[in-house]
């Protein structure tokens, strides 16, 4: 019984450090911005769109201009100084 009062919190330590490493944060979704386009979600790179109240526009291969947001969802529309961002 005196071994398992000791052995049980060594254990309880060794499997939380184990677990501290067997879970990742996928946060792919912090580096994309997204457009609307046809009716379907673009992932497009991150874009700085300023400091300001106007939507955010960017164009996409020339075509566009396309609203920016930080998520699939209409709600989440990046605003900006409103200067038209030119993507490849």
């Amino acid at each position: 019984m005196k071994k398992l009062k000791i052995i049980l919190p060594m254990l309880a330590f060794v499997f939380a450090i184990g677990l501290s490493f067997a879970f990742t944060i996928l946060d792919d979704e912090a580096n994309n911005d997204y457009i609307l386009r046809n009716g379907q979600w673009e992932a497009i790179t991150e874009v700085d769109c300023g400091t300001g109240t106007q939507p955010c526009e960017a164009t996409v291969g020339g075509d566009g201009p396309f609203e920016v947001y930080d998520e699939q969802n209409l709600s989440t529309q990046k605003k900006g100084n409103g200067t038209l961002i030119i993507l490849p």
